[in-house]
């Protein structure tokens, strides 16, 4: 029987420290944050769970189904963050068997293989080919190039990952952001967006002490990353979101 695959936008994340959750009984912020994020979004999404890993997908329908995953998986990921949980995945496009519990193909192989073997540090990177294979899969609507483009960023690797620091980035506005500013019907500046995603990093590395070189090298990866856009956003601080 041939498998019934179709063309999905794959992510594939892992959360770090789970041993530490479960010890602290705090393994229930993982499902919390997952139902924060899946209620922004359209129904058509697929979420499996299992121990510490998920896997999200959904199906192109009008072409913008990477930049999407790529958006959902950015708000994931810093609410994570926000409750001191460090975690690491992989985005991919192609095929995949992905109904209710159902889950099976090439494109989760991959985004496992790319969250495992090439993400290394806490950051959601993606395969070479995913935006060729997204204008493939979404007939390359006019400006989608660029648009899923502008949500990603070239490590000092070579690797394309989520900028979940970027100004576009999506993140659980009424969750993370101080008080004072939840309900503002105008612009948010930069410079709250990214105070309030830098105290989110710094809650997570602080509730995860490395314990040895390698979990050492990973938050210094971490903190790096935070230090550039820390600086890079000062410079135009009251600029309007």
């Amino acid at each position: 029987m041939t498998a019934n695959y179709e063309q999905r936008a794959v992510l594939f994340l892992d959360v770090l420290g789970f041993k530490r959750l479960i010890d602290e009984r705090r393994e229930d912020v993982i499902e919390e944050a997952l139902e924060i994020t899946c209620a922004k979004y359209q129904s058509n999404y697929e979420v499996s769970t299992f121990s510490d890993n998920m896997a999200v997908s959904l199906p192109f329908r009008i072409g913008y189904e990477l930049a999407e995953l790529i958006q959902f998986s950015s708000s994931l990921t810093l609410q994570l963050l926000h409750k001191g949980v460090l975690s690491r995945g992989g985005i991919t496009v192609g095929e995949i068997r992905h109904k209710g519990n159902a889950i099976y193909g090439p494109a989760l192989v991959e985004a496992y293989q790319l969250e495992s073997k090439t993400a290394n540090y806490p950051r959601v990177v993606l395969a070479r080919n995913a935006v060729a294979n997204s204008l493939q899969a979404g007939g390359n609507p006019q400006g989608c190039e660029e648009f899923i483009r502008g949500f990603i960023r070239t490590d000092f690797d070579g690797i394309e990952h989520v900028h979940i620091l970027d100004h576009k980035a999506l993140m659980p506005f009424h969750i993370m952001l101080p008080e004072e500013t939840r309900g503002i019907n105008g612009p948010i500046s930069f410079k709250v967006l990214i105070d309030a995603k830098l105290a989110a990093i710094t809650r997570a590395l602080e509730n995860n002490p490395a314990t040895d070189d390698r979990a050492k090298e990973k938050q210094e990866w971490l903190r790096r990353y935070a230090a550039v856009y820390e600086k890079f956003y000062s410079i135009t601080p009251n600029s309007p979101c």
